[in-house]
This record gives C-alpha cells, sequence and structure tokens, in this order.
C-alpha cells in the first residue's frame, strides 16, 4: 500500500482521475460544442443531455473513470514485474506468509487506493453536479454507478493482469499484451451478445428514470456479476501461478478447488442472460413470422370498436365491441390480432361463442365472410402486454439506438418497446393492446386501417389517463375518449402527471409531464398567455409551410392557383399532446430520423427532454431574456425545432398519413404515392450515395421489384429499391400527365377519403376519371420489370434564344430494359430497349439544367447541362426524330480500355495492396471520396470517362510504388497514337486551391509518368498535363506488333516533399487519376 502511493505512476493517476476526469466532464465538453454560437472554451457551459437528469452526471463520472483506472493498473502492475526482476521483495518472501496472503495483500491495496481516488472523482463530480443541476440531483447514483460499473471493472483488470504478469514475465509484452485484450473487449466484444463480455459495460441499458427505474436491471447486475466474477476467478488463478513456494503443500489444491467452485458460481449468471437473450430473440422472430405470413394485406376493415378497460396491478382486463367488414372478394377466415401476452376470456358474435384458434398474436376464426359481409364481434380478455411483438420485423443491429445516436454515444436506454408496471402503463398501437385486423409494421409495407374508437379507462384514483381524442373525466377513476372521426390506431398512457392546457383556435393543447420536472416548464413562467397563444399560433403556421409543401400557391398550367385551407397539408387533428416518457421507452429510429415519436397528435417527449435537440435551446436560455422568443425558437425552429424536425417532429401528420390506399397485390402503394408527390418539382430528392446505388441496380438488372419483397430482402436493401422505384414510377407517370396536375389531383383525393381507407381500384378510377391516365398497366409494368435500361447520350446543347431555352441531345438505350429520361422541368421521354433518338424540346418553367436517368444502369443517374449561347443555330422545333444505333458505335480505329473493363489492374507489390480497399464480397465495387491514405480510391463523377459507369481511379501523388496498368491486345500492326483520358473531377474538391489560379500556381506538380509497353520495349514517359484537363490527352505515336499483349503503366510518382514544405497554405497534394486510355490507328 505505502509502495503504491509512493509509486510516481500513481501520482500520475491522481492527477488524472481527481482533476482530468472532472475538467473532461465538465470543461472537455465545451470543445465539442465550439460551434455553437457565443459558446466560448472557458465557458463551464453544460449540455442538457449531460445534466438534464439525476443519472446523467454520475454515470458520465463513472464511464470516465473506468477507462482511467484500467489504464493506471495495467500500468502499476508492469511495474510489479520491474520490482519483481530487481529482487527488492526477497526479504518477504522468506517470511511465513502463504502467496494467498501476498496476491490478495497486494491486490487489496491497489483496490483501495483506487478506490479512494474514485470517491475523490466523485466528490468532485458531485459538487458540480449540485452547483449546476441541483434540480436533478441523486447521491444514491453515485454509489449505485461506483458498486455495479467502476469497482467490478476494477476487480476484473486487476485480476487479468495479475493472472498475465504470472505468465508473461517481460514487461513491454505485458502491456502490449494487456492493452490489446482491452482493446478488443473495447471494438469486438461490445458488439457480441449486446455486448455482455464488454467489461466496460457500453452496450448494456444503463440509464436511470425518475419513473421507472434502471432500464433494465436484470441484465445489467448479470452482466456486472460475471465481469466481477471473472475478475476474481483471475487473482484466485494468480495464486497458483505465484513464482514462490508456499508455506502449505495443500494451497494449490484448495485454490484449485475454489477456482473450480468459482466457475460453477460464474455459470449461473452466463447462462441465465444467455436464456433470456435467446428466449427473447426467438419470440421476436416467431412474432415475426407470423406478421410475415398474415400481415400486409388489408382484408378485413374495423368500422368501429368501443373498447372498456379495467387498470390492474400488473395489466389489466378489458372488453371490446367490434364492428367488422370484408373489403376484398377473399373467402378466407376472419384473422384478429392480439398481444400474446393478453388471454382471450371469450369470442362471441351477436351472444353466439365463436371458435378460433390462436398462435402468438394471430387468432384464426371459423367466421368465413365475402366481399361487404359485416359482424358484430365482443371480445374479453386480460393478461399483460408482451413487448416481443412490437418492432419484430426489425433486424438486430437497427435496434437500441435512438439514445446512443442523439446523445453521442454514451448511453443505453435498452429496447423496452411497452411498460406495464404497477406504477405507470404506456401501450402504442404497435403492442396490440386492442383486437386488430392488421399487423402494425416500421418498413414501407405497413398497412393501416382506420376505426372509429371509443374507449373508457378505469384507473386507480389519482392517475391521469392519455389517449387520442378529447377526454372526458366522469368520475375521479373513470376516464372517456371520444373521437370525431376514424383514426388508425390510438395509444394509452397511465401515470401519475401533471398537467398543462391551452387552447389555440380549434386546437386543445396538452402538455403532461412528471412531478417533479417543473424545472423545464418553469423556464416559461414569463411568457404572457396571450403571447403564448400568438407564439403557438406562428409555430404550427410556420411548421405547415415548411413541412407540409405549402407555398400558399401552387403552379397549375403555367398559372398560379391558391390553395384553400384544408386539413390535408396542415395539422389534421383537433388537439396535441406532448406527452413526457420514461427514458427506458424504446422508439424505433428511422432513416428519416423524422416523427417517429408522434402518433396521430400525441408525441412522446423522451423523459425531461434528455435529447440533442435541446442544447440549441439551452444555449439560448443561458444567454436571452426574451423567453416567449426562446420558446417559439425550442418548439418550431427548422434545425433543432422539436416539432418541426427529429423523432418528435409533426410532419409526419401534415400529409399523407390521413388517409391509406389499400392494395393486396401492391401492399407499398400508399407509401410509393406519398413519395410521388411530396417534392413535386424535383426527381433528385430519391437519389443515394452511389454504393447503394450500385446495390440496387445490380440486383434490378436481373430482378423485379416483385421479386424484391417475396425473396424478403434485408430491410436496408428494398429500401433503397424502394426510394429508387418510386423515382421511376414518378418518370413514367411524368410521361402521360403533368406532374403538378398529378399532384394536385392527389391532394383532392386525400381531402375527399380524410381519415379512412380506399382500394387501388377505386384510386385508379378516380385518376382515370379525373386526368384520363390508365394507371393500372403502368403499375403492373413498372412491379413486374426486371431489366434495366443503359444509356448513351451525347452532343447535349442547351441554348438560350430571347427569352426562351431549348434542350437538344442524341440518346441510345443501350440496355435490355426500356427506360425514362427526364429533364430538370419534368418534360419525360421513354426509350426502348435498342432505341435511338434525337430530342429537341422547349423548356417548361424555371428549372435547373439536368436530365435524369431514373433507375439506369448509369453512374452518375444525374447529368448537367451547360448552355451554350454561342452556337450560331439550333433547331427550335420540339421534336423527337428516331436515330440509327450504329451512329453511337465506337470508331473501328480505336481500341479504349476503361478503368471498369477487365483489361485494366491494379499492381499489387505488397500485403495491403493485394487486398482491395474498394472490393467486398457480396455487394462489389466500393465507391468512396477522395483518400489521403495513400492507396487507390474508386470515384464517381461526370466527367470521367465511361459507359455506363463514369469512375476513375485516384490517389495522391507518392513515390512511385502505386501503378495501374492498361492492357489490349491490338488487331493489326502498325503505327497507334496512345491517350489518356483526363479531366479533373472530384479529386480537387478537398483541395482549397480548387480554382484554376491556384492549379497552375508554381509550386503545384502536374507532370505524370507513364510507361508505354509496346510488346518488345518500354517507353518511360514524363507527361505535362493542363491543369484543367483535356479530355483524351496524347501519349505518342508507337509502332505495336499484331496479337502481343501491351500495356500503358500510370504510377503515382510525383514531387510529393514539395507539398510538405507548402502544407500550411492548405494545399494538399495532387491527385493522379487513372481512368481510360485509347490505342487510335494512325493513317498511312
Amino acid at each position: 500500500m505505502k509502495r503504491i502511493f509512493r509509486n510516481n505512476i500513481f501520482r500520475l493517476f491522481i492527477l488524472f482521475s481527481v482533476v482530468g476526469v472532472i475538467t473532461m466532464q465538465y470543461t472537455w465538453i465545451n470543445l465539442t460544442m465550439l460551434h455553437l454560437p457565443h459558446i466560448r472554451l472557458y465557458d463551464c457551459w453544460i449540455p442538457w443531455s449531460y445534466k438534464g437528469l439525476p443519472f446523467a452526471m454520475p454515470f458520465m463520472n463513472a464511464f470516465l473513470f473506468n477507462f482511467v483506472q484500467v489504464v493506471f493498473v495495467i500500468f502499476i502492475c508492469s511495474n510489479d514485474l520491474c520490482v519483481r526482476s530487481r529482487e527488492t521483495v526477497e526479504a518477504l518472501y522468506v517470511r511465513p506468509v502463504s502467496n494467498v496472503k501476498i496476491v490478495m495483500g497486494r491486490n487489496a491495496g491497489k483496490l483501495v487506493a483506487v478506490t479512494l481516488l474514485n470517491f475523490l472523482s466523485m466528490g468532485g463530480a458531485l459538487f458540480f453536479n449540485i452547483l449546476y443541476s441541483g434540480y436533478a440531483f441523486n447521491g444514491s447514483l453515485y454509489l449505485f454507478y461506483w458498486l455495479t460499473l467502476t469497482f467490478p471493472t476494477l476487480v476484473f483488470i486487476l485480476g487479468l493482469s495479475n493472472w498475465l504478469g504470472q505468465v508473461v514475465k517481460h514487461q513491454g509484452l505485458f502491456i502490449l499484451l494487456v492493452l490489446s485484450i482491452v482493446g478488443a473487449g473495447i471494438l469486438f466484444l461490445a458488439t457480441r451478445l449486446e455486448g455482455f463480455l464488454d467489461p466496460f459495460a457500453r452496450e448494456i441499458p444503463n440509464v436511470f428514470s425518475d419513473i421507472t427505474g434502471h432500464a433494465g436491471i436484470v441484465n445489467y447486475l448479470l452482466q456486472r456479476i460475471t465481469i466481477f466474477l471473472i475478475g476474481i476467478v483471475f487473482i484466485f488463478l494468480t495464486v497458483g501461478f505465484y513464482p514462490r513456494l508456499d508455506n502449505s503443500v495443500n494451497t494449490r489444491k484448495k485454490t484449485g478447488v475454489l477456482v473450480g467452485g468459482l466457475l460453477l458460481v460464474l455459470m449461473i449468471p452466463v447462462v441465465t442472460f444467455i436464456n433470456r437473450h435467446d428466449a427473447r430473440w426467438e419470440q421476436q422472430a416467431f412474432c415475426k413470422s407470423l406478421q410475415d405470413r398474415y400481415g400486409g394485406v388489408l382484408v378485413d376493415h374495423v368500422v368501429s370498436q368501443r373498447i372498456v378497460l379495467q387498470e390492474e396491478t400488473h395489466g389489466f382486463h378489458a372488453e371490446s365491441w367490434m364492428r367488422i367488414t370484408r373489403l376484398t372478394s377473399s373467402d378466407s377466415s376472419l384473422v384478429l390480432f392480439l398481444n400474446p401476452g393478453l388471454e382471450v376470456d371469450a369470442l362471441e358474435q351477436d351472444g353466439i361463442p365463436v371458435t378460433y384458434s390462436r398462435t402468438g398474436q394471430v387468432l384464426v376464426t371459423d367466421l368465413h365472410l365475402v366481399e361487404k359481409d359485416t359482424v358484430n364481434l365482443h371480445v374479453t380478455y386480460h393478461g399483460h402486454i408482451d413487448g416481443s411483438v412490437v418492432c419484430s420485423d426489425l433486424p438486430r443491429e437497427s435496434r437500441g439506438r435512438e439514445l446512443s445516436k442523439r446523445l453521442g454515444g454514451m448511453y443505453r436506454s435498452g429496447t423496452r418497446t411497452v411498460l406495464d408496471l404497477e406504477n405507470y402503463k404506456s401501450y402504442s398501437p404497435a403492442s396490440l393492446w386492442y383486437p386488430t385486423c392488421v399487423i402494425p409494421s416500421t418498413s414501407f409495407l405497413q398497412v393501416k386501417d382506420f376505426t372509429c374508437y371509443s374507449l373508457t379507462v378505469r384507473h386507480r384514483e389519482g392517475a391521469t389517463v392519455i389517449s387520442q381524442g378529447i377526454p372526458e373525466e366522469l368520475k375521479n377513476d373513470e376516464t372517456i375518449f371520444h373521437h370525431a372521426h376514424a383514426l388508425p390506431g390510438i395509444n394509452l398512457c397511465i401515470g401519475n402527471y401533471n398537467c398543462r392546457t391551452i387552447r389555440v383556435d380549434s386546437i386543445r393543447y396538452n402538455v403532461y409531464y412528471f412531478p417533479g420536472h417543473e424545472y423545464f416548464f418553469e423556464r416559461f413562467g414569463k411568457v404572457d398567455d396571450n403571447v403564448l397563444v400568438e407564439r403557438i399560433r406562428e409555430i404550427k403556421q410556420d411548421i405547415e409551410y415548411h413541412k407540409g409543401n405549402l407555398s400558399g400557391a401552387v403552379v397549375w398550367g403555367g398559372e398560379k392557383r391558391d390553395r384553400k385551407y384544408d386539413r390535408v397539408e396542415r395539422y389534421p387533428y383537433e388537439w396535441l399532446y406532448l406527452v413526457e416518457t420514461p427514458i427506458s421507452l424504446y422508439f424505433f429510429l428511422g432513416d428519416q430520423g423524422e416523427g417517429e415519436r408522434e402518433s396521430c397528435g400525441l408525441v412522446s417527449l423522451p423523459e425531461n427532454l434528455l435529447t440533442s435537440f435541446f442544447w440549441g435551446y439551452e444555449e439560448q436560455e443561458c444567454r436571452e431574456d426574451d423567453s416567449d422568443l426562446v420558446f417559439c425558437s425550442f418548439l418550431g425552429d427548422q434545425e433543432c425545432g422539436l416539432l418541426a424536425s427529429g423523432p418528435c417532429s409533426v410532419s409526419s401528420a401534415l400529409r399523407g398519413n390521413t388517409c391509406f390506399i389499400a392494395s393486396g397485390k401492391y401492399p407499398f402503394i400508399h407509401e410509393t404515392m406519398s413519395r410521388v408527390c411530396k417534392d413535386i418539382e424535383s426527381l433528385l430528392t430519391f437519389t443515394l450515395d452511389d454504393n447503394r446505388k450500385v446495390n440496387v441496380i445490380n440486383y434490378l438488372s436481373k430482378h423485379s421489384l416483385q421479386n424484391a419483397i417475396e425473396s424478403k430482402l434485408p430491410s436496408s436493401l428494398l429500401n433503397d429499391i424502394f426510394i429508387m422505384k418510386t423515382a421511376e414510377l414518378k418518370a413514367l407517370i411524368a410521361l402521360q400527365v403533368d406532374l403538378n396536375e398529378f399532384e394536385m389531383f392527389y391532394r383532392d383525393f386525400l381531402l375527399r377519403h380524410l381519415f379512412e381507407e380506399v382500394q387501388l381500384s377505386a384510386f385508379e378510377q378516380e385518376v382515370k376519371d379525373s386526368l384520363g391516365l390508365e394507371l393500372a398497366p403502368i403499375l403492373e409494368k413498372w412491379y413486374k420489370s426486371d431489366r434495366l435500361a443503359s444509356f448513351v447520350v451525347k452532343e447535349c446543347k442547351v441554348c438560350a434564344i430571347y427569352h426562351d431555352i431549348f434542350y437538344s441531345f442524341k440518346i441510345f438505350n443501350q440496355g435490355e430494359g426500356d427506360g425514362v429520361i427526364i429533364t430538370g422541368d419534368n418534360q419525360a421521354w421513354h426509350i426502348e430497349a435498342g432505341a435511338a433518338v434525337e430530342i429537341m424540346s422547349r423548356k417548361r418553367m424555371r428549372r435547373p439544367d439536368y436530365l435524369f436517368m431514373p433507375l439506369a444502369c448509369n453512374l452518375p443517374d444525374v447529368l448537367s447541362l451547360k448552355r451554350d449561347n454561342t452556337l450560331p443555330y439550333l433547331d427550335t422545333l420540339a421534336k423527337t426524330i428516331e436515330m440509327d444505333p450504329r451512329e453511337f458505335a465506337l470508331d473501328s480505329t480505336e481500341i479504349i480500355v476503361d478503368n471498369e473493363d477487365p483489361g485494366f489492374r491494379i499492381v499489387k507489390n505488397d500485403l495491403l495492396e493485394k487486398i482491395f480497399p474498394f472490393k467486398n464480397k457480396g455487394t462489389g465495387k466500393k465507391y468512396g471520396s477522395v483518400s489521403r491514405s495513400g492507396r487507390w480510391e474508386l470515384l464517381i463523377d461526370k466527367k470521367y470517362f465511361g459507359n455506363p459507369i463514369k469512375s476513375a481511379l485516384v490517389i495522391g501523388i507518392g513515390e512511385g510504388k502505386h501503378r495501374v496498368e492498361w492492357h489490349t491486345s491490338l488487331p493489326d500492326d502498325g503505327e497507334y497514337e496512345v491517350l489518356y483520358y483526363y479531366f479533373p473531377g472530384k479529386e480537387y474538391h478537398s483541395n482549397k486551391f480548387a480554382d484554376k489560379e491556384s492549379r497552375s500556381h508554381e509550386f503545384v506538380d502536374n507532370k505524370r509518368y507513364f510507361i508505354v509497353d509496346d510488346g518488345v520495349f518500354e517507353h518511360k514517359l514524363e507527361v505535362e498535363l493542363d491543369p484543367d484537363g483535356g479530355e483524351w490527352i496524347s501519349l505518342g505515336v508507337f509502332h505495336f506488333p499484331k496479337g502481343r499483349d501491351v500495356k500503358v503503366v500510370l504510377s503515382d510518382e510525383g514531387d510529393i516533399n514539395r507539398y510538405v514544405r507548402y502544407a500550411y497554405l492548405g494545399l494538399s497534394s495532387p491527385k493522379v487519376v487513372a481512368d481510360a486510355v485509347k490505342w487510335k490507328k494512325c493513317d498511312k
């Protein structure tokens, strides 16, 4: 113990553990916030996410100290090896002390020393906790995280280090080995079994709610007990390996027995955790299989449903009266869906029991209905909610990451999608807490059923019941909700809440928050009620304008038509409830990151608003006195407003969710039409990054959208396919009608069918009647097409003549499937496979000049069109002329090898280069961005050569070790001119000096080094490139023999030292571009 306190490493550890951890916790964070206005380095400004709840500061202190103590223990144990090697402890070895006491004494000394510093660190954090956030303080949580987080990690790393110290005698090797094990635990073990083997417990739920307690206390304690016991096992193993004869001959035997017993005890938490883990995922997989089998189609429609629910200590007892109508001609049995944790007591039709069979959440009755048949059912059920049915269609990697994404990766809230506790209950429609005829889904294949609900809840006295609709309290223990229109689902929340209510125009605004969390709302106490009403009205109008695609007018036939006030593009409900929910309640974070917490006018706020969008408000609150302006910015600011963006956004309720287009054949048609009309002015909203496009193109070149849905592809790929197919459908519709007219029809359609579902056949009939468009054959071909177009475009011209702008270009579809091209002003043309046409057209409206090829094999799929006003003459007659495809054939005297062709290869001269950085099994080439890592990077840019993919390999100049080769075999003997294609593209985007003047500066190296191999000799060339590019650049004329393998070699050689000298100017090294090489036969 005394030796530890005299150690210099320990003194350094004191500095880091007490001063360093607290400084990082309360000052270092500010370094990540310096981008915010008015935030200075010396400000002790703590983001709300690190102080909004009592657990935040204690956990962060323990989290940071955990890493510091691990490093200290590793180095202090390595120091013991030096002490032992100097034989300074030989005097102790001759004393009558057992090895057990020596090992335990040393470990106890280290434990006490580190624990004392841990308490000092906690004391400093506790002081600042009271100083800066006394409203959110719970001192017992410091002890909890010490006992469950830092102490088990300390025991584990002590045991591991002591045991390895006996096995590995070399100090340097010991440090390297222990750090490697810890690093492997951080990088790999944290992702296995939900982080069960991670000694730092970074993936196990670790947050505390003021209402429901720890987010997952059972799994958390099982994991920490396991880590603690593993450390104890290592400590006793150290006794057996200790390099000293023990004073008792039975010590090793006793130690072995003790270790064996500890291993048996260790198996208890390990097996328990694994069984719980496997059982949960098996249940979710089972629910998903049932969802895949029975979900996805709206066969029966619940017209109305009256629910009477009696709250119980654990769970509830409920009755439901349902009126159901058959929508389709299907003769299948009536199927109901109910949470698997709820037991059905009775199922009756007009008082007569109904026979049914049940599997999981599926109830298959013996009732067979025909189209338009109606039945009345009475269902009595009780139990508690099983959360495994919620989001069962999500892959494992998509779960449990909301808080980690929103709060910088430190907190884990778990994956509890429902809360069914004694003091708090929260059920979403996805939990199936009442019987339905559809299964909610998280994908774009979801089905909605609009039902007229009536809900009566009998609850414990003093509790608050929250659901959609206007509440009516008949008694202290009974609340009734009525709805003026149908809804796709309703939530239920029962707990102890305080409520603030205000009515603005016809909308009732309720804010429900937990007792003790008034601190947030007291900040707006200075806002006058009249001012508050006006501010809320402004926020609502602002969100509707920006998020509901409202511009006040819409272009129709070249004229502006004012839009009348309606519920389609404005907030549709008579209520907006902001409900604070425990932080342990999980909501799936969708790809868009918009509106996951909003459900039919009910927004589930994270507990005490512990999310990143509060940072901007916190900064304003500290520095502004105008509370009403702060409030307005907090709720409705476009960048970080609570209701305008992020998971609590109400934008999802503004358009498309008040109606549902149902189809058994195309279960995604509603989402498709909603996206088609969401941004009618541009198709570029459907673009993906290059790698995702390549994956979609590779699949759809041989498969159809129908195959993709039936094959159960990964959700990420299926979503990308859906996005690009939606762009294609939008272009196909643009071939037949003006997209603005289609958008106006869709808006009017939603207005006519407010809060109801419509069959696709009825939607198609209305499209035909209003626009004369036959939508059915378009959808049929679009759904089953399994071939893609591949376009060759040349001679693109855009010319302004007086006040008119004209397009002119030639295009050839060399692919196996038909395709569509569309310009920036939404003019579209259908190009059949093998067809070549010349298109001349007048530009319709002010839009960017580009040519978009949705869902073709071309990458990039958008070509910008430059205006050329120097053309002496351009035919201004709008027309489409058929061409001979042979006009697009390559010159017979030329041979071109592109970087995408088989004749191109990278010379692999070392082990690292043999691992292709842009190759990945199953996904093909990986297209990246500009790299400075000294390796060839595959980029896509419209300026590069290639068809259908315009790509090139790029690398920064170096020492000439990295080379590429273009190979070919020439058909004739003779003289050939060798040309190299060079046109600067993405490689200049990372350079501050991307302008012409800077690229031609005296210290910019434009020399490139080639080798031309004519099959007999190698010709080394030094070529000066034009910094602005010149497309085909001649390397010279050479004589090539017939039939031999010839090649051109390009290296990354350049004057790299020049850029080291000028690095202070921010100038990055120029890039070597490997694109295409051409051999052109010379005339005699």
